[in-house]
């Protein structure tokens, strides 16, 4: 389960990495740094065309104001009202590097989504914040992909420990908190294993692991029964190749034991009745040259044919 959540973490952190690729190489455009908006559109419109259904790409300056919006099919690329006040989306005028802010409602649209902001930089400031505002479902579709053992939960939750895609019942809670103490657990470890609710109140054991360097995280939950079954299933196996091992080999036993024991008790019933006559090697199963047909009467010992030692 911890390894699944690792590989799910991974993708992620790749897809992220991906969007921030592309959009840099978009910053980079003449067009943008030179101010000129009406050359850039057709570059915009382009690369619009390459996103998932529903995103939008933006053009904001270091004051919030919307310079640019492509995406809005009645909006016109004017300039627009100011940005919805977001911590995470500012913060690339005071870093100059990517951020991927956590999930909220579009400003226009009110769907669910989160945006991926990159700095355009001319003479070594930051004059615009270039982002793409995604919607949830397209990190839905990527967890999807993944692995899930039956009954399991797979949710991917940002900064602030919402619920930005989630398997299943994604429509059901997408912009939901996960348990409070299960998101405390989160936040104190890079990644671990512990017991808690799903958000259906089921108990389960929870395994999560961090998206670097983002910080958002992969949860995943199943009940104990789902976790631990793989192993008591191998325990059951085991034991009853043990016991059938076991079983055979005692059958083995029992009729070696009875191919000992008949001779032996031929062997006694002959010294009791005395008949000296009967053929020994073919009631032992012994090589004939140490039973000759005659006892000797004196010690009622078979003649072994040794050389005489005048005892």
């Amino acid at each position: 389960m911890l390894s699944i959540a690792r590989g799910t973490s991974v993708a992620v952190e790749r897809e992220f990495q991906l969007r921030i690729s592309a959009l840099e190489a978009l910053a980079l455009a003449p067009a943008l740094s030179h101010r000129d908006f009406d050359a850039f559109d057709q570059q915009a419109e382009a690369y619009l065309d390459r996103l998932p259904p529903g995103s939008l790409l933006g053009i904001v300056t270091p004051d919030q104001q919307i310079q640019r919006l492509y995406g809005l099919p009645d909006q016109p690329l004017t300039t627009l009202p100011s940005r919805a006040a977001n911590a995470r989306g500012s913060q690339v005028f005071e870093t100059g590097r990517p951020v991927i802010t956590d999930l909220h409602a579009g400003h226009f649209t009110g769907i669910q989504g989160f945006s991926v902001d990159v700095p355009v930089i001319r003479d070594g400031s930051v004059i615009y914040d270039l982002f793409i505002r995604l919607p949830a479902s397209a990190l839905e579709d990527l967890i999807k992909r993944q692995y899930l053992p039956p009954r399991s939960v797979l949710s991917l939750v940002d900064t602030n420990g919402v619920v930005v895609a989630r398997v299943p019942d994604a429509g059901r809670f997408v912009g939901s908190p996960i348990v409070p103490n299960l998101w405390s657990e989160v936040k104190a470890h890079p990644e671990g294993i512990t017991r808690a609710r799903t958000l259906e109140g089921i108990p389960a054991v929870a395994i999560y692991t961090h998206v670097a360097p983002f910080d958002w995280a992969v949860v995943i939950g199943a009940p104990e029964e789902v976790i631990f079954a793989p192993a008591r299933d191998a325990i059951t196996d085991v034991a009853a190749a043990g016991l059938i091992v076991l079983g055979a080999c005692l059958l083995l036993a029992i009729v070696a034991a009875k191919g000992i024991i008949r001779p032996i008790e031929q062997l006694r019933g002959i010294a009791a009745n005395d008949q000296p006559d009967e053929p020994m090697a073919a009631v032992a199963g012994l090589p004939a040259t140490w039973f000759p047909a005659t006892w000797f009467p004196q010690t009622g010992l078979p003649q072994t044919g040794l050389p005489q030692t005048g005892l």
